[in-house]
């Protein structure tokens, strides 16, 4: 149930930005930003997964 909910957020939250890019660089530099939060976010998962798993030493 929590699972959707954060979904249907997720899906409010598209439709308001999606609406909000009127031109193709606004779409750009929105894309850019998502690819920004994607890598930041691996790095983070690759950290801590180096961390619990000790690869590290």
């Amino acid at each position: 149930m929590r699972v959707n909910k954060k979904m249907e957020k997720l899906g409010e939250n598209v439709n308001e930005i999606s609406s909000a890019l009127t031109s193709e660089v606004d779409i750009q530099l929105f894309f850019e930003a998502v690819q920004k939060h994607r890598l930041f976010t691996l790095e983070k998962l690759i950290q801590k997964s180096a961390k619990t798993f000790d690869y590290t030493s």
